[in-house]
């Protein structure tokens, strides 16, 4: 594997997994904290013209109200989701933003658990 295929070299990062390419392990190591944060990022992208409330991601998620506000706090201050008042959606910043979130979806869909390894092994950084 080469930078050419897009896919991270192991010679260059021994803890991200082969199946990830390198744009997606960069969105994951800048701005994906944990697991719980993953999943709030791909139901709003799933759901791009819909607003949310925290409680209704937390009803939809089954997790704790705090939980999900940690989670989409971490969303607003990387640019990916846009909050106006107790109101959230998915808004990337930059459409490479947004190229990036669409990849990690993808990625997900068909190598979840190589994305939960990256983000076990260290994810976004408080």
């Amino acid at each position: 594997m080469s930078d050419e295929d897009g896919l991270v070299p192991a010679d260059v990062s021994a803890d991200v997994p082969a199946d990830i390419p390198a744009d997606v392990a960069r969105l994951v190591r800048d701005c994906i904290d944990r697991l719980e944060t993953l999943h709030v990022l791909l139901l709003l992208h799933a759901t791009e013209s819909r607003t949310w409330t925290i409680r209704d991601v937390s009803l939809e998620r089954r997790s704790s109200l705090y939980g999900i506000e940690m989670s989409l706090g971490v969303l607003v201050e990387h640019g990916l989701v846009a909050r106006e008042d107790d109101v959230y959606w998915f808004s990337a910043r930059t459409p490479e933003l947004a190229s990036r979130t669409a990849a990690l979806a993808d990625c997900y869909r068909t190598h979840p658990t190589a994305v939960i390894a990256l983000i076990f092994s260290g994810g976004a950084k408080p």
